[in-house]
C-alpha cells in the first residue's frame, strides 16, 4: 500500500510541477509581451528571453514537485521539463494559430528535459 501512495505522489508532485511551469511561462510570455510593445527588440533578444522563460518556469516547477518529497529528482525533473515543453507548445501554439510540428519541438523537449533532470538533481542535493 505504501508503494501506491508513493506512486501516487509522485505523479501529483510531477502533474503540480507543470502546471506551475505553464503557469509562469504564460505569465512570463504575458509581461514580456507588454514589454516588447513598448521597446524595440531584435528577434536575437526574444529568443533568449524565451529560453530564459523556459529555464526559470522548469526550474520552478521542480522545485515546487519536490517539496516536502525530495527523492527521485532526476526523474521528477525530466519528466517535467519534457511534459511542460509539449504542453507549453500545444497551448502557445493554438493561441498563435500556428500549430506546426517539426525538430524544434523536439529540440525544446530535450533542452527542457535536460534543464529539469538538472534541477531535480541539484535541488534534491540541496541543503536546507
Amino acid at each position: 500500500m505504501e508503494g501506491i501512495l508513493d506512486k501516487k505522489a509522485n505523479i501529483l508532485g510531477v502533474l503540480k510541477g507543470v502546471l506551475v511551469a505553464v503557469c509562469i511561462s504564460i505569465v512570463g510570455v504575458l509581461l514580456f509581451a507588454v514589454v516588447y510593445k513598448f521597446v524595440a527588440m531584435n528577434g536575437t533578444t526574444i529568443k533568449i528571453v524565451n529560453q530564459v522563460i523556459k529555464v526559470l518556469s522548469v526550474l520552478l516547477g521542480v522545485n515546487v514537485a519536490l517539496k516536502g518529497n525530495k527523492t527521485k529528482g532526476a526523474v521528477k525533473g525530466l519528466l517535467i521539463g519534457v511534459i511542460y515543453s509539449i504542453v507549453a507548445y500545444a497551448i502557445f501554439g493554438l493561441l498563435s494559430s500556428t500549430f506546426t510540428f517539426n525538430l524544434s519541438i523536439l529540440y525544446d523537449a530535450i533542452f527542457a528535459g535536460l534543464v529539469g533532470l538538472i534541477a531535480g538533481v541539484f535541488l534534491v542535493n540541496l541543503k536546507k
